[in-house]
């Protein structure tokens, strides 16, 4: 195999996780904090190959933007009444941003899925 045709294949694997976690987000079968931060990664990785045709920076903003208050795993390592203050950032970040992600979910599925 060339290496654009590597490229090519490892484009389509990572455009397939794209869609994956877009719908995962849609469906909230992860959580939008989780699933941004998912995202980020993929999309870090497309873009290593190739940049994507749609604007997608809604998801490092809202990623940046989160990067020092607790999700996932780390969750459970928080003092309950530190995390519910954390909880409340977190919110207010989610509702700023919640909209422009959904609809870039659904931009990638009807695009790429």
């Amino acid at each position: 195999m060339t290496k654009e045709e590597i490229e090519s294949e490892k484009l389509k694997q990572l455009k397939r996780k794209l869609v994956s976690n877009a719908k995962a987000i849609l469906t909230n079968h992860i959580g939008l904090p989780l699933g941004v931060h998912k995202m980020t990664k993929i999309l870090t990785w497309i873009e290593y190959i190739r940049p994507l045709e749609i604007d997608v920076q809604v998801f490092k903003e809202f990623d940046d933007n989160m990067a020092w208050l607790p999700i996932g795993a780390e969750r459970l390592e928080w003092n309950v009444i530190s995390l519910k203050v954390e909880d409340q950032k977190l919110n207010k970040l989610a509702d700023i941003y919640r909209e422009g992600i959904i609809d870039k979910c659904w931009d990638i599925v009807n695009n790429y899925g």
